[in-house]
Parts: structure tokens; C-alpha cells; sequence
């Protein structure tokens, strides 16, 4: 009794701080396991009415209510460690055919339990040999639980062997208490002649030994399951640590090399925009070029400025003045051609050309035919004269 406490109390502490079903299956069993022993008629008295119950002088009924108190614990205290151990070995998930009969011989502890304890009342009083296919099924269950239990443990669940130790002395001492109901002597009765023997030769007494055993090492089961659970999620967390880390240093690795392609990308589009800027600087110088020089300009003007700023250091805007080395009067062009950048100043210079062209022999030529060329010269130069023609550019000029 005293181990029993001890553990009942441990169980529900372990259960208040797991918060898991073994847990709680385990404190259901350890307490009724507790009060059995406490309610069992053994050897040496009677536990319950020794300290708690006076029954000195009551009539049968009274004792018949021990009797009915000692069944109810025996029946919970079955049924809640066959679903200790169904809990602990996972026999829903992983052994569905045991887990079932488990059901099936819970009914029939409840069955058999509810008429020995009414069978003043209902009329019937089971015998031992009605007992046999109960006993029987109750042995078949405890055999498959071995086998699930050793599945378990070979296919990785270490600590089943520790229930596998701990059902071994629980089967024992609970197959003497069962055999003693069929006049099979308990083998404690071969033990020398002694004190101790004369006390767990009581099928009873023998019971609450082989439940105080069994719960020790159960106590020790549930301790290696949590030891277990928190080794898996440690190593669990390592792994998930590990991997984080592995990925840091993946996403690390990822963006020297994402930098190192960047700056070399930088690096070849940095030469590539020099080339770009020296080609456009050049082109600029030789846009400046085709504009009307100082020889040009002198002796025609009172006064004469202009400002030319390409918005794109190159362009599509240019002033034209005719050739100074001939007499008489003069021509000035301004001209805004389509685009702006290089397709500007390429049509630029196709307009410079034109105007050239128009004026080289003739600088009285009137404005009106002089733009009419200048629309033609652009336009055959353009091979817009043309039916599959993809230009339409040109430019407005005065």
C-alpha cells in the first residue's frame, strides 16, 4: 500500500506536468491498484476494515460491501492496465486486431464484475468453470500484448522491453491469483517454510506483491518513455538546429556568389556603358561638326547666337546655313527631325546631306520647291518611296 501511494502520487504529478494519455491511464491504474490492495481480504486481515470500516457486529450486508468495493477496484485496476499498456504500445496505430479484442475483454471484465457483485439480486453465481473462456480470453490478451510489445521493440521502440519486464512479474503473480480459484496450488507454496511464505501464499496477498512489483518497474517504464520523448526531441531540435544552420550557410554561400555575379555583371556593363558613352561623346563631336561654322556665319548676321543642347547628348535638332563661297543671297534652315538620340541625329545628318545637296549649285532656289526636295531626298534616302516601307520618319523644318 505504501508503494502504491508513493506511485500514485508520482503518476498524477507526471500526468499534471506531461499532460499525456499514458500518463493519465497509468494514475488511474496505480490508484485503483492503491485501493484494491487496501480493500483485499488477505492472510493477515483485511486492510479496509481494519483501519477505516469497523464491521464488528454488522450483519452479512456489510460485509458483502467490502466484497463489492475489492471487485470494482479489481475491475478498474484490469481494464486501466490493459489500456496502460494498449496507450504505451500504441495498439490503435500499430496492432488495430489487439487493440480491439482489448474492447472485447473490457466488456467482459464489466459483465462478469456486475454479476458477482449482484448475484444475490439477479440469481446467478458464476462458477469456476464458467470462468474458463473469461480467464482464457484474459490470457490470450496478455499474449498478444507480449507480441506487440516485442514488434515494437524490433522495430525501434526501446523501452517496450521495459514493459515487456515489468508485465512478466504482474502476469505471474496474477496467473496465481486466477489458478487459485481452480485449486492450483500458488507456487509460493514450494517456498521453504518461513514467515514470508505463510504471508504470499494468500492468492490475494500474492496479487497485491505482484501489483506493488509491477508497478515499480512500470513507474520505470514511464520514465524511459519521457527520457525517450525528450532524447527524440532533442535530437530533433539538433537536427532542425543543424539544418537551419546548414541552410544559413547555403543562403550565405548563395550570396557571395549572387555579390560575385553582380559585381562582375556591374564590371561588364560599367565597360560596356564607357563604350556606350565614348561612342555617343563621339558621335556628339561629329554631330557639333556638321553644324554651320564660324566662316559660314560671318559677314551675314548684324548679330547672331544660337544654343544647341541635345537632350540626349545627340539629337534630332539642327540649324543649316549655304556655303559662304557663294554670292548674292543666302540660306538659313531649322529643322527638327523625328526621334531623339541616335535616330535623331542620324536623320540629322541625312537632312544636313539633303540640304547640301539641294543648295550646292543654286542658293536662290525659293523655300517652297527647296522643302519639296528635302521631302523627296528624305524620303528616297529612307526607301520610303517604297511599297514595304517601315519607315515613316522625317523632320519639320523652316
Amino acid at each position: 500500500m505504501g508503494i502504491l501511494l508513493a506511485l500514485s502520487i508520482f503518476a498524477w504529478y507526471g500526468f499534471y506536468k506531461a499532460k499525456a494519455k499514458p500518463e493519465l491511464i497509468y494514475g488511474v491504474w496505480i490508484t485503483s491498484a492503491f485501493f484494491l490492495v487496501l480493500s483485499t481480504v488477505g492472510g493477515d486481515g483485511a486492510r479496509l476494515t481494519e483501519f477505516f470500516i469497523n464491521l464488528n457486529g454488522q450483519k452479512f450486508e456489510g460485509r458483502m460491501m467490502v466484497s463489492v468495493i475489492n471487485s470494482f477496484f479489481n475491475a478498474i485496476q484490469l481494464i486501466s492496465y490493459l489500456f496502460f499498456a494498449a496507450a504505451f504500445l500504441q495498439t490503435s496505430k500499430y496492432h488495430p486486431k489487439t487493440h480491439k479484442l482489448i474492447y472485447l475483454f473490457t466488456a467482459a471484465v464489466v459483465v462478469v464484475s456486475f454479476i458477482n457483485n449482484s448475484r444475490l439480486t439477479i440469481g446467478i453465481n458464476l462458477t469456476s468453470n464458467d470462468l474458463i473462456p473469461y480467464h482464457l480470453l484474459h490470457l490470450f490478451v496478455f499474449i498478444l500484448l507480449f507480441k506487440a510489445a516485442f514488434e515494437r521493440y524490433r522495430n525501434g521502440m526501446n523501452v517496450a522491453m521495459f514493459w515487456i519486464i515489468g508485465a512478466i512479474p504482474y502476469l505471474v503473480f496474477r496467473a496465481t491469483f486466477v489458478l487459485g480459484f481452480y485449486g492450483v496450488p500458488s507456487i509460493f507454496s514450494y517456498l521453504p517454510e518461513s514467515g514470508f511464505r505463510w504471508v504470499i501464499v494468500n492468492f490475494y496477498t500474492a496479487q497485491s506483491f505482484g501489483l506493488a512489483l509491477d508497478a515499480i518497474i512500470m513507474s520505470l517504464v514511464i520514465i524511459a518513455r519521457n527520457n525517450s520523448i525528450q532524447s527524440e526531441l532533442e535530437q530533433s531540435m539538433k537536427s532542425q538546429k543543424t539544418l537551419v544552420e546548414n541552410q544559413r550557410t547555403l543562403v550565405e554561400n548563395q550570396n557571395k556568389v549572387l555579390e560575385a555575379t553582380v559585381a562582375e555583371r556591374t564590371q561588364e556593363l560599367s565597360a560596356k556603358h564607357e563604350v556606350v558613352v565614348s561612342s555617343v561623346n563621339y558621335a556628339s563631336r561629329l554631330q557639333r561638326g556638321q553644324l554651320p561654322g564660324q566662316a559660314r556665319i560671318d559677314g551675314r548676321f548684324a548679330s547672331f547666337a544660337s544654343l544647341w543642347e541635345p537632350r540626349d547628348t545627340i539629337g534630332g535638332d539642327l540649324y543649316w546655313l549655304s556655303s559662304s563661297q557663294s554670292s548674292g543671297p543666302f540660306v538659313l534652315c531649322v529643322a527638327d527631325c523625328t526621334g531623339h538620340g541616335v535616330p535623331g541625329a542620324m536623320l540629322s545628318l541625312l537632312v544636313s546631306n539633303s540640304l547640301e545637296r539641294i543648295y550646292a549649285n543654286n542658293t536662290e532656289q525659293d523655300p517652297a520647291s527647296a522643302l519639296l526636295d528635302l521631302d523627296h531626298y528624305v524620303r528616297t534616302g529612307l526607301n520610303q518611296d517604297k511599297v514595304d516601307s517601315e519607315s515613316d520618319d522625317g523632320c519639320d523644318a523652316a
